[in-house]
């Protein structure tokens, strides 16, 4: 788990610490990243961790932690196959 950053003092730097993202909640600011961006480490509704770019946070492109994302994968797959149509030779 990463280590709490102190928070930049950018007037552009946005304190996400506390605010809900669909079944993420940030818990602290974690640093930058190689490319400069910032990174928010969060608490899942099913108890998982994960570190997300803020940009994802905002946007929705991270909805949940890696575990939820893989168990909604498996999900969306079963329900593909289940109402293919099946070809018969």
């Amino acid at each position: 788990m990463p280590e709490p950053q102190p928070h930049p003092a950018s007037p552009l730097f946005k304190d996400l610490t506390g605010k809900k993202f669909d079944k993420l909640i940030a818990r602290f600011y974690a640093g930058k990243n190689a490319k400069g961006y910032s990174l928010w480490h969060c608490r899942c509704k099913c108890g998982g961790e994960r570190t997300v770019v803020a940009s994802e946070l905002i946007s929705g492109r991270a909805p949940s932690c890696q575990a939820c994302a893989q168990l909604q994968r498996k999900k969306k797959d079963w329900r593909r196959l289940e109402f293919s149509p099946r070809r018969c030779k």
